[in-house]
């Protein structure tokens, strides 16, 4: 595998391919000689997303927004017992502005630099892991909470979702990451010992090896929800800058992007 950006590794456009019903594991060996590998892990099937729907809620007076749409997935469960699920999420948004200055002491106003050509916010959960086991639907349709959209614009909402399969091992290890962080902090803090994963140094076993290889097939879907139908206008977000005539690159990053979304509509 060939490290693209960031931590992200991909095999070459010839190289290998996931094929459900095989087991995989992988190989890392350090620069410094020390290898680790990973039990194998068999990829199972993922059904392809059936809908994804909303229902819209009105939020108190004096909240940020006048409501959100809650966002659901739904799915058809395989008769077969024993399937694990994950989602994850990506709403990207044209972004008109690439940097600011920053105002530390004073009433001064920031100043707004346009971004020099196209350029796209990427916003994720950082923090959610949303998983789920067949055991109380196995073999039925069944929806699934993603997130919340807020009804801060009268513009459609872009939002691609991603559905893929988990082995029972993967399930556990997401489950007990997710109690972990419930309990104290975010994925980003420091992992917790307790968590364990499926990979181990070669030549020393008692090593303790953070994370998990997993294999997975994925199902994808990517929507635009409307939100033109509610009566009540949405709450205009206050502008307190000044713009400035020169402009700032777009830069790859993880919060945007210079490269048009796939399935974008201009």
């Amino acid at each position: 595998m060939t490290e693209k950006k960031g931590g992200n590794f991909e095999t070459s456009p010839n190289g290998i391919r996931g094929i459900v019903g095989r087991a995989y594991s992988v190989t890392v060996i350090l620069q410094d000689g020390r290898r680790y590998e990973s039990t194998p892990e068999k990829l199972r099937a993922v059904p392809p997303i059936k809908n994804i729907f909303t229902v819209y809620k009105e939020l108190p007076v004096g909240s940020s927004t006048v409501g959100k749409f809650v966002t659901y997935v739904e799915t058809q469960d395989s008769d077969e017992a024993g399937d694990y699920y994950k989602w994850t999420w990506k709403h990207f948004s044209t972004r008109i502005y690439c940097a600011q200055t920053v105002i530390e002491f004073g009433d001064a106003t920031p100043i707004k630099y346009r971004c020099c050509g196209p350029c796209w916010s990427i916003d994720q959960c950082e923090s959610c892991i949303n998983i789920l086991s067949d055991q109380l639907v196995n073999g039925r349709k069944f929806s699934r909470f993603l997130l919340d959209i807020p009804y801060d614009s009268k513009e459609p909402y872009y939002l691609a979702v991603q559905q893929s399969s988990l082995s029972a091992g993967a399930f556990k290890f997401w489950e007990s990451l997710n109690g972990q962080v419930n309990n104290g902090g975010g994925v980003f803090n420091s992992p917790p010992a307790a968590v364990a994963g499926n990979l181990s140094n070669v030549n020393n076993k008692d090593e303790q090896v953070l994370g998990y290889f997993g294999a997975s097939a994925i199902a994808k879907k990517i929507i635009y929800i409307s939100r033109d139908k509610i009566e009540k206008p949405p709450i205009p977000p206050v502008a307190n800058f000044t713009i400035s005539p020169n402009c700032f690159a777009c830069k790859e990053g993880y919060f945007r992007t210079p490269h048009k979304p796939e399935g974008w509509i201009d």
